[in-house]
C-alpha cells in the first residue's frame, strides 16, 4: 500500500488538472462532431414523430 501524496503535491496536481480542463472546455467543437450531433437530433425528432421513441 502506497502512502498518500502530500497535501501540497495534491494541490499542485489539482491545479494543473483544472488548467488542462479549462483549456479543453474552451476549445471549439470540431465541425464533424457538430454535424453528427445534428444528424442524431434529426433522427430522434423523426422517431418521435413516427411514434418510435427509441430510448
Amino acid at each position: 500500500m502506497q502512502a498518500p501524496l502530500p497535501v501540497e503535491l495534491q494541490g499542485q496536481i489539482g491545479q494543473r488538472l483544472r488548467e488542462a480542463y479549462i483549456e479543453l472546455i474552451n476549445e471549439p467543437v470540431p465541425d464533424r462532431f457538430v454535424a453528427l450531433l445534428q444528424k442524431l437530433k434529426q433522427r430522434e425528432e423523426e422517431s418521435k414523430e413516427d411514434g418510435r421513441d427509441e430510448k
